[in-house]
């Protein structure tokens, strides 16, 4: 699963060149145009699928193996935190991983709380091996 695939390039390759079944989600009715052409054009139906929709909506429980957001952290907003990572805890099957990333320039900017909020948002806790 990828929260707020972009243009999909993750799952894409993902689907393609490690057979993985892959689900992406966007807000964006422009990305997800172009996803579903890109997935039509690698002859990926049935491999990769995108779907408009909200990762706060989604009501699967337990449902993935792994679990991807890319520079969705920027957009997500301090004040949400919580919910993001509440609800891909919630999404993902007990033992499975989840990778968010983040631009350094999230961490930098002036008077940014991500860090701490990330610490206080985490169901199991954060560790940064910077400190």
């Amino acid at each position: 699963m990828d929260i707020g695939c972009g243009w999909g390039a993750l799952v894409i390759h993902a689907a393609k060149h490690y057979g993985v079944e892959a689900v992406r989600i966007t807000l964006s009715e422009n990305q997800y145009r172009w996803a579903q052409e890109w997935i039509r054009r690698e002859g990926l139906k049935g491999k990769a699928r995108v779907e408009l929709r909200d990762y706060r909506e989604m009501d699967e429980v337990e449902a993935f193996d792994k679990l991807v957001s890319v520079g969705m952290f920027e957009h997500v907003g301090e004040e949400v935190l919580p919910v993001y990572f509440q609800q891909a805890y919630r999404l993902l099957k007990p033992g499975s991983v989840f990778l968010t990333m983040l631009s350094p320039v999230t961490l930098i900017a002036p008077g940014n709380e991500a860090l701490s909020a990330i610490a206080r948002s985490s169901p199991t806790g954060s560790w940064f091996p910077s400190g």
